[in-house]
Parts: C-alpha cells; structure tokens; sequence
C-alpha cells in the first residue's frame, strides 16, 4: 500500500514538475 502511494506521488510530482518546467527554465536563462 506505501508503495502504491509512493508511485502516485512520483507521478503527481512528474507531472507538476513537467507543467513548470517552461517557467523555471525561462528562470534559470
């Protein structure tokens, strides 16, 4: 069970990390 929740919580991280990757890379430039 901590596994699977574990593996959404990457997901969910891959994906907000993928939205404000645009954002952050205009940051860092």
């Amino acid at each position: 069970m901590i596994q699977l929740q574990r593996k959404i919580q990457k997901q969910l991280h891959l994906q907000n990390n993928a939205v404000q990757k645009p954002e952050r890379n205009r940051g860092v430039h």
